[in-house]
């Protein structure tokens, strides 16, 4: 039996190859192949496959796709008894030399011993032998949970040691050439491996190529610089100083002289910076023109220059993607600079890509790079760094921007405590698109969108004022269609900029069409979809799923709602609706009522009909709907005889009895709040042939409807049912909504098609031979008359 996971997932017999079945059997394989000869607990395997939210079948599931795996393994006479069970789990039976990747390691630990040895001619032989085992990472292909995922990449991180273990060996027996095709590949892979980086240089100065060397060194300090905010370390200095001919100069730290020339205790210390050339302003280029949020840029600087004492001023921003949260903080730092002379530092924290977060440990090395604190300064223990973080930022007025934060935890550390004297505080802006519930610093500053007026200012300024004032009606329509959000409206007009022959009218009719969806509004990673997706990317995979659905209906949810259609309880509804209100996905427009932003809402349906099948999306919409009945049939109890209600629609039984009733309110006032929402689920219903709901959701309603004078909303709503009874062929249905829509055409003095609709139901009722009916649609008729 043998076992490749470099590259891919291959289990062969001999010449024979093995199907290792669904994606979720191939992770619970794996799992097993990365413990060889090791007892795999039940519960390890669930963890890995589902470790958010198990299924009630997941032991079943385990136990299933085991034993599939066992009966392929045993139908080869090499796989009996390969994969045994144990009390409590399973356990592979292989040699580690039987997986490439085991192999692989372990030869590569073999090199390492002999080259402390001293006989690196022999490791340096078994290395360049083992190196062509190695095409590609561990389990490509396979689902990774986080115990395989770190794995493999402790297993990435070996491949690249043993790599640079290898050129270093390949340099000290001279053959530059041996080494160089290596350093390439992991350079290009991993541009800011300071290790690799200077054997690359070394290797390069060795054959002679010293313009070479310096320019690989040039990239790496621009990749560094542009992705992690820092400079090269001391060693990678060095080596490019000397191959330049000049010395780094040593770095000190300066403290400022009290009066007389001796050191006063509340002097300010400055640390000269160790890297020739150090801006101090780390903040990102300001946008040309800033639009709108002018009270809030005011009240914010006028906050931190009210602010007494040593104590730092620390402001939340959060808000939706692509809502200006790093444009208003940039401002207000840019605003703030001339008072906090000592430092302007940026940090993107990387809070909203999937498992891309950056670790308060490595944002403090950021940190305190911009501040010009050389690297051996540096500690190695994160709370000594943090503690050397809080120290220097003390003794210095200098202004902060921490962007994109992904919580509280990662934000917490990075927050001074106290200056050293009263002209040393700082003041810290941190964005989020999340709200920062645990940080004790004050309310958030939460953006909206922007107004209709500064979303028309802001098209000007970026597609050109002459266009815009020229056409105010379309830019008008073109910012609505935008949803007012700033990123938005930035990618249209940066659009119709670069399309000088564009009408503005044809670009607004073709956004109200929404004929491109959101690619309208940029494509690539600056785009509105990609704004959105790293927001989406991040979240659980229950909460996706209940994201994705939201999607399908272009109104208001309640809890019980979102709870029937995605098959949740109310409680874990009700978590999964706060949490993505907290991070900015989904708005609560008053106490248990939640809507999507429109281009929000555009992009989880794009994603659910991507994501998920029609049957799962059909199930959903039916169970949604029936909630809606019901909920409506339980707010009309006061009004209307429940009695006359099941008689025309027969005795619905809910689908979810547990979330009847009591889970929310639901009166008269409920039907009044919810008047046009209710509207768009009728609308709703029909658009998705769900005809049943339609026509009796309709027949539900009528009563307040005509009670409180809402003839239109009749008319609307009992067209769309009779359409939905004609289209299920159902007579009965068909009679009772033209009984019940002619008593709005009535009302709105339409009597003679009012008339007509009375005597369709008439016909169909006297066919029937059902007396009731008859006698109510001939007073109905009298009436008209």
């Amino acid at each position: 039996m043998k076992i490749e996971v470099l590259g891919g997932f291959r289990v062969s017999f001999g010449s024979s190859g093995v199907d290792l079945g669904t994606p979720k059997q191939r992770t619970v394989l794996a799992k097993l192949v990365m413990s060889p000869s090791r007892t795999v607990a039940l519960e390890e395997l669930i963890d890995e496959i589902w470790p958010d939210d198990p299924p009630r079948s997941a032991v079943p599931n385990v136990r299933t796709y085991a034993a599939n795996l066992r009966r392929t393994f045993e139908a080869h006479d090499a796989g009996q008894g390969v994969l045994v069970r144990q009390r409590g789990g399973y356990r592979l039976e292989i040699a580690t030399d039987d997986v490439d990747l085991f192999h692989f390691l372990d030869q590569a630990e073999r090199a390492r011993q002999l080259n402390r040895r001293d006989d690196p001619e022999t490791a340096r032989s078994l290395l360049s032998g083992v190196m062509p085992l190695w095409n590609g990472p561990p389990l490509l292909g396979v689902p990774l949970g986080a115990s395989l995922a770190a794995q493999v990449a402790g297993a990435q991180e070996q491949h690249l040691l043993a790599v640079e273990l290898l050129a270093g060996l390949h340099l000290a027996a001279d053959r530059v050439e041996d080494a160089l095709p290596l350093l390439w590949r992991t350079v290009a892979a991993h541009p800011t491996r300071e290790p690799a980086l200077l054997l690359m240089m070394r290797a390069l100065h060795r054959r002679g190529d010293v313009a070479g060397a310096i320019s690989v060194f040039r990239s790496a300090a621009r990749v560094m610089r542009a992705e992690l905010g820092v400079e090269p370390g001391s060693d990678l200095r060095r080596l490019h100083q000397e191959m330049v001919g000049r010395r780094a100069a040593p770095a000190s730290v300066s403290p400022a002289a009290g009066p007389g020339g001796s050191n006063d205790s509340s002097a300010r210390t400055s640390t000269t910076p160790d890297i020739d050339g150090t801006d101090w302003d780390w903040l990102p280029r300001p946008v040309a023109h800033f639009v709108g949020r002018e009270a809030l840029v005011e009240r914010m600087i006028g906050r931190c220059r009210a602010a007494a004492g040593p104590a730092p001023v620390v402001h939340l921003i959060d808000g939706m993607a692509g809502s200006g949260k790093t444009t208003l903080a940039v401002q207000v730092a840019r605003r703030l600079a001339a008072s906090y002379p000592d430092g302007r530092l940026f940090i993107d924290l990387r809070g909203h890509g999937e498992g891309n977060a950056m670790d308060p440990a490595t944002a403090l090395v950021v940190l305190l790079r911009q501040l010009g604190v050389p690297a051996p300064r540096i500690p190695v223990d994160v709370d000594e760094r943090r503690g050397l973080w809080r120290r220097e930022l003390s003794a210095r007025s200098a202004v902060v921007v921490l962007d994109n934060a992904a919580d509280s935890d990662q934000v917490a550390p990075l927050l001074p405590v106290t200056a050293s004297s009263v002209t040393a505080s700082s003041v810290i802006l941190v964005t989020s698109r999340r709200r920062l519930l645990d940080l004790d610093v004050g309310p958030p500053e939460s953006l909206s969108v922007l107004s209709p007026e500064e979303g028309l200012r802001l098209l000007a300024i970026s597609a050109g004022e002459e266009r815009v004032y020229a056409d105010p009606e379309s830019a008008a329509e073109i910012v609505r269609n935008c949803g007012y959000l700033p990123l938005a409206i930035r990618l249209v007009g940066s659009r119709l900029a670069h399309r000088r022959n564009r009408r503005l009218v044809d670009l607004a009719g073709r956004l109200a069409a929404n004929e491109s969806g959101l690619a309208s509004f940029g494509t690539g990673e600056r785009s509105v979809a990609a704004a959105f997706t790293a927001s989406y990317e991040p979240l659980h995979e229950v909460s996706k799923r209940v994201f994705r659905l939201l999607g399908l209906h272009t109104g208001h949810y309640c809890i019980s709602m979102v709870a029937a259609m995605s098959g949740l309880s109310y409680a874990k509804a009700g978590q999964i609706l706060d949490d993505l209100v907290d991070r900015h996905l989904l708005e609560e427009s008053d106490s248990g009522r939640y809507r999507m932003h429109d281009l929000v809402r555009q992009y989880a349906r794009e994603k659910c009909l991507e994501t998920d099948s029609e049957e799962r999306r059909r199930a959903a919409l039916a169970s949604l709907l029936d909630q809606v009945m019901q909920l409506s049939i339980a707010a009309m109890k006061s009004l209307n005889s429940i009695s006359d209600i099941y008689a025309d629609i027969g005795d619905v039984m809910p689908e979810r009895p547990d979330l009847l009733p009591g889970s929310e309110t639901v009166d008269i006032t409920w039907v009044e709040r919810e008047r046009s929402n209710l509207n768009l689920f009728i609308e709703l219903a029909a658009k998705n042939s769900f005809h049943g709901f339609a026509w009796k959701v309709a027949r539900v309603l009528w009563r307040f409807y005509y009670v409180r004078g809402y003839f239109e909303d009749i008319q609307r709503t009992h067209e769309l049912g009779l359409a939905a009874a004609e289209q299920l062929g159902d007579s009965r249905a068909v009679g009772i909504m033209n009984n019940y829509l002619a008593s709005a055409l009535a009302k709105t003095g339409f009597y003679h098609p009012a008339v007509e609709c009375l005597e369709r139901a008439l016909v169909e009722a006297e066919a029937a031979g059902r007396r009731g009916d008859i006698a109510r649609i001939r007073g109905n008729l009298s009436v008209a008359h």
